[in-house]
């Protein structure tokens, strides 16, 4: 598998550059990743390997600290929405559960 991860990487140089230079143009702050969480999640899912768990599956309610009000999750769910979030992960980040794990097979 780790072969296989050395050899995709080789060829996605170009491509990566432009994923880190888009997500510095969107900036999110802590807890406000949706955006960011839900391209990550498309991207791994693309990639074909892996398994993707994100928002509740990954972040523990309760657990998290420092959260921004409620008001403000919102706006920048919404902020997320218009900028360019994946459709089908976005919603399991509203709130605020901005977590992704991608699980090696």
């Amino acid at each position: 598998m780790y072969d296989k991860i050395a050899e995709l990487s080789l060829g996605m140089a170009d491509a990566l550059t432009a994923q880190r230079r888009d997500f510095h143009k969107y900036a999110e702050s802590g807890w406000l990743e949706m955006r960011t969480s839900s391209i990550i999640a498309r991207k791994l899912t693309e990639l074909g390997c892996y398994e993707v768990l994100t928002g509740r599956d990954v972040c523990l309610d309760e657990a998290r600290m420092g959260l921004p009000d409620p008001e403000v999750l919102e706006e920048n769910y919404k902020r997320a929405e218009a900028q360019g979030g994946d459709p089908e992960f976005l919603p399991a980040t509203r709130g605020g559960f901005t977590g992704v794990i991608g699980i090696l097979r």
